[in-house]
């Protein structure tokens, strides 16, 4: 069952990270930054769940999405490498979606992370 779900979890989450990519390959005058915004942050937090599901975690879906970044970072430090700065909405309580998604470079820089978070699951 969690081969089954992990599988589910990841395909979800490249399908959004790929359209917020597709987004960001659009002319400038098209590109809707919420959307590569919010699509990049949820195939993140589906990515950290299907890391969880993999190592067989309870309760994935409990609490946002820095609680499941701090249970992988306990899990494997790597996560550490990572600069989630760029999100500043990893807590529920701290996003600045108005001033900070409408900006393109900042929502690519977003989208990145999910590239870098992809990545090391598939090496772990």
């Amino acid at each position: 069952m969690g081969d089954f779900r992990f599988e589910n979890l990841m395909n979800e989450a490249g399908l959004l990270l790929r359209r917020a990519q597709d987004e960001l390959n659009k002319p400038e005058e098209d590109v809707v930054p919420i959307s590569i915004c919010l699509g990049s942050k949820k195939a993140i937090d589906l990515y950290l769940k299907a890391f969880l599901v993999k190592h067989q975690e309870e309760n994935i879906d409990e609490g946002n999405l820095a609680d499941r970044l701090n249970r992988c970072k306990e899990i494997q430090p790597e996560f550490n490498s990572i600069d989630f700065g760029p999100l500043d909405c990893l807590d529920d309580t701290s996003c600045r979606m108005a001033d900070y998604c409408m900006s393109i470079g900042k929502v690519a820089q977003c989208q990145n992370v999910g590239s870098e978070v992809r990545e090391l699951i598939f090496r772990k």
